[in-house]
């Protein structure tokens, strides 16, 4: 019975020896071998078949190449302006109606004419007057008198001229309350120019056995010249002067001058004050700092 003995060498190098085997590679296949499969009948296999690398330069050769040409036109061009009356017409219809605001704006602009900037000659005019100061129209002039009439209320004796230029002085500044700075001028300067009562002083004619004088003359036997007396304002049994609308005047000037006092206390005040303007305004001045 033969045995076969298998021989396991103990050398690892064993095999080095040996010549190794070149492991071929496939080459690749030939365009015309290639078949291509389709899952549809949709696709469709490409109408050219790729040719050899030879055929492939040779075609590219001979082939002319193509530069691009310049575009002659813009990319984009600018639209025609349309013709407004034609819109016009197109928006007015059969009916004939006017067209829209809006199209009637853009027939406006598009016929507006750029018109060059004239140089005109400068002129220096002068300022006109101030129309404040000055009342210039009737209303203004019966305003003024009314404003008078108030302060002669109070002050009856202060000449009327005297007192129009201090309202005119004033006006710009206080408008309708005007009367109140135009008062305490006055109570402040007691030489403001005084009312001309009339002409008649006192005289004694020739003949005067019969004691007569004039209207403003003072007690028969007196000096020569009389003096009227300067009034103090201030007091309080002075004879009254003022007009009809007197009393109203004052307790409203007085409700001015003093807004934090109630108007019956100045009523009450103002009656207790024999009705007069300023010892009522004095007292109320001392009421105000207690």
């Amino acid at each position: 019975m033969d045995v076969q003995v298998i021989e396991i060498p103990d050398d690892p190098h064993y095999e080095m020896g040996r010549p190794r085997k070149r492991m071929r590679r496939m080459p690749p296949p030939r365009p015309e071998e290639v078949i291509d499969v389709f899952d549809s009948d949709e696709e469709q296999p490409p109408q050219t078949q790729l040719s050899s690398a030879s055929n492939s330069f040779q075609m590219e050769a001979t082939q002319p190449r193509t530069l691009p040409s310049p575009r002659s036109q813009p990319l984009f061009l600018p639209e025609p302006e349309p013709d407004v009356e034609e819109l016009l017409q197109q928006q007015a219809g059969p009916s004939g109606l006017p067209a829209s605001p809006r199209l009637e704006q853009q027939q406006s602009s598009s016929r507006r004419e750029v018109l060059p900037l004239r140089r005109e000659a400068s002129v220096y005019l002068p300022a006109p007057a101030d129309p404040e100061t000055v009342p210039d129209s009737d209303d203004e002039s019966d305003q003024f008198g009314g404003y008078v009439a108030q302060v002669l209320e109070i002050v009856p004796d202060v000449d009327p001229p005297y007192v129009l230029g201090l309202l005119i002085q004033y006006y710009p500044d206080y408008r309708d309350k005007v009367v109140e700075p135009v008062l305490h001028r006055l109570f402040e300067d007691p030489s403001y120019p005084k009312l001309e009562r009339g002409k008649g002083k006192r005289k004694r004619d020739d003949g005067d056995e019969n004691g007569e004088v004039g209207s403003h003359d003072g007690p028969v036997g007196g000096s020569g010249k009389g003096k009227e007396k300067d009034i103090d304002y201030s007091k309080k049994d002075r004879p009254k002067t003022g007009g009809v609308h007197y009393m109203d005047l004052a307790v409203e000037q007085l409700s001015n001058d003093f807004p934090l006092i109630p108007k019956n206390h100045i009523r009450h005040a103002f009656a207790e004050e024999n009705s007069l303007f300023v010892p009522t305004y004095l007292r109320l001045v001392e009421d105000q700092k207690t």
